[in-house]
């Protein structure tokens, strides 16, 4: 089953609907509308992204009137939400929108998005077991991406890559470059892919074939 958490965006206005869709052979079919959820569900963002871990489902911040930091799990299997926002430790990230995250082994890895005067390139760590969080921006080695938000950023044989995404000065760029979350070291390989690149693009869509 494929979750997707769709978001509505107008003027002041927001909506939120979760959908799953069955890929099963000859039974592909959407599955909603949000009274079959149960819990205490996010308010309606946008710019937001899940991230699997353990099986489960994390959404951290997005935007909502303004940008969150709040943080929740979703079940899949029972089609419940929690709200784990009183309950994570450490030193929490900043509010944020725009952001990459993705699942390794256990942890949840956070990297850039738009908050304060525009993008980022910070790195976070989040131990599903304590649910802490750890800023290791200054820890991991190598040449990060340049601050951004709106960047692709998923997990592709036990690496993270991260592409595109606009800059602070609202260019869209199409760099790539790889983070190894066991070593914890930034890779640049903008230059090392071969083929046609894609242009410059933010908001994308971004995830490893299988």
């Amino acid at each position: 089953m494929t979750l997707v958490w769709r978001l509505y965006e107008r003027p002041w206005l927001l909506f939120t609907c979760l959908l799953s869709i069955s890929l099963a052979a000859k039974q592909r079919s959407w599955l909603g509308p949000n009274n079959m959820i149960s819990g205490t569900s996010p308010s309606a963002r946008a710019m937001a992204s899940f991230a699997r871990a353990n099986d489960e489902l994390y959404l951290f911040g997005g935007f909502d009137a303004a940008d969150r930091n709040d943080m929740y799990k979703f079940d899949a299997s029972t089609l419940t939400w929690t709200t784990l926002t009183n309950v994570v430790g450490g030193r929490i990230p900043d509010a944020r929108d725009s952001y990459g995250i993705g699942g390794y082994k256990g942890k949840l890895f956070l990297f850039g998005g738009y908050f304060g005067p525009g993008g980022n390139n910070d790195l976070w760590v989040l131990d599903i077991a304590s649910l802490t969080w750890n800023d290791i921006t200054f820890t991991v080695r190598g040449r990060p991406p340049p601050p951004l938000h709106g960047h692709g950023f998923a997990l592709c044989n036990n690496l993270f890559f991260s592409f595109g995404g606009y800059d602070n000065s609202a260019i869209a760029l199409n760099d790539l470059f790889y983070l190894d979350p066991v070593s914890l070291a930034w890779t640049d390989v903008t230059a090392a892919a071969t083929g046609d690149r894609p242009t410059g693009r933010g908001y994308l869509g971004w995830t490893p074939a299988r």
